[in-house]
């Protein structure tokens, strides 16, 4: 999770001395951080890609990422793992918008980066030295649609997603970041505490899936538990993240199976799906079962060695998983393309679609009061909101949550932002910048 900094007005000068100031603090134990430029360099290395992001190519806004080295021509990578092999350009290009501009236009933030080098002099200049793949495997599972992936480069990494919004990374760990003049920096406080409004439905829907998937024999309860926990609340992750990918914006009602939407007059639901018609509940079933025989056998493995499987059998057995979990992304993925038509996507706790599609038609229901929040912890002392200076979503999603308190609702503002509402004791609460990251990887 992030902390917001105040004042609200902050600019990229800002976030760099925030950058500086905690660079050797973001991990603790056993762990050095990677090389950072001089604040000089820092400053200008994030204010030109802070200016870049508010360049158009084709009237879209530009979306990169920033790989910096200091001092020598080699990308840092951490110890054991593959040296990164960047492609150099047989001459340094300066470092300024117009060149940011054209790479980005060859280059993809999910799958590579301008390799940026800072001169070991303190205020030296900043260059141009090539791109860097580095694959699609952090990105997928920063997007909750994998559990496995390659590290980033052990380097100074700059995401620009947005005009405004920009993230630094301290190799795949998110540092800080700057959206629409906040300023927010890494916290040790749990990220899982952004979803702390959904906590209800998703205990329902665990508990439906938990009678349908086979509880492991040896494996410890703590260890599957919590895993089949994050799996479940991940997939929600993951259909927000598929609906953040198409770019259209839209809204997720995620609801308990005893509520009706429809009978009770809240909801039109232009796109119904017949009982069973989608696969995401069955294809989660069928990931954590395979999970969990793999989970048995593992710690058979390093515990009764006298029943240990074979090599053999446990290959067997962790062959299907990857394929099953790919199951379980390309279901989300496909569920958050719905948003791609007007109307709302409604979800059941059990992971079955209802249908898209919907419209709230609740517009002569006087709305309840809604209260922004920043820790869903605190539900007192809070400053009620102005629903009318929202727009239609947000204002849809509050008057729902208001008329009927057995679900919650995401959206997704076509900039990628996610915020979510719900109703407590008869109040409606709204937390914006909610984190969508794969449960797994916190600082992502």
């Amino acid at each position: 999770m992030t902390t917001e900094i105040q004042p609200q007005r902050a600019f990229a000068a800002d976030l760099a001395a925030m950058v500086s100031e905690g660079w050797g603090y973001l991990i603790g134990g056993d762990y050095f951080p990677p090389p950072l430029p001089s604040p000089i360099q820092l400053k200008e290395l994030l204010e030109v890609a802070y200016l870049a992001g508010m360049e158009t190519d084709e009237a879209r806004p530009l979306r990169f990422m920033l790989c910096c080295s200091c001092g020598s021509n080699d990308i840092p990578h951490r110890e054991g793992a593959e040296p990164i092999k960047p492609l150099e350009f047989a001459s340094e290009r300066p470092f300024n918008t117009q060149e940011i501009r054209r790479l980005a236009a060859v280059t993809d933030i999910d799958s590579s980066a301008i390799w940026v080098r800072s001169s070991s002099e303190e205020s030296g200049k900043l260059m141009i030295r090539g791109l860097v793949n580095l694959g699609r495997s952090w990105s997928v599972a920063r997007n909750a649609f994998s559990y496995h992936y390659e590290s980033l480069p052990h380097a100074l990494m700059v995401r620009v997603t947005a005009p405004g919004r920009m993230a630094v990374y301290q190799s795949g760990y998110r540092m800080a970041s700057l959206s629409s003049g906040r300023l927010e920096v890494a916290s040790t406080r749990i990220a899982s505490l952004d979803l702390l409004g959904a906590y209800p439905l998703f205990k329902e829907g665990h508990a439906a899936l938990r009678e349908l998937i086979t509880t492991p024999t040896h494996e410890h309860a703590s260890e599957w538990h919590e895993f089949e926990w994050l799996a479940y609340v991940n997939c929600i992750l993951a259909v927000l993240n598929g609906m953040q990918l198409a770019g259209h914006g839209g809204a997720l009602i995620l609801k308990k199976h005893s509520c009706d939407l429809v009978g009770s007059g809240c909801v039109r639901i232009k796109y119904g799906l017949a009982a069973g018609a989608d696969s995401l509940k069955d294809h989660f079933v069928n990931f954590m079962n395979a999970r969990h025989r793999h989970g048995d056998m593992v710690w058979l493995s390093e515990w009764k060695k006298n029943a240990a499987p074979s090599e053999q059998e446990m290959a067997l057995a962790s062959f299907p998983l990857q394929g099953l979990q790919q199951k379980v992304a390309q279901a989300c993925t496909f569920i958050g393309g719905f948003a791609g038509t007007d109307g709302a996507i409604v979800l059941r706790t059990d992971l079955s679609v209802e249908g898209f599609g919907a419209e709230i038609v609740l517009d002569k229901v006087k709305p309840a009061k809604a209260f922004e929040v920043d820790n869903p912890m605190q539900c007192e002392g809070l400053c009620e909101l102005d629903t009318e200076q929202m727009g239609m979503r947000h204002r849809s999603a509050i008057r729902l949550c208001g008329a009927e308190p057995n679900l919650a609702t995401f959206v997704v503002s076509q900039d990628g932002g996610v915020s979510l509402v719900w109703s407590k004791n008869g109040d409606v609460y709204f937390k914006s910048g909610i984190t969508t990251t794969n449960m797994n990887m916190i600082l992502a």
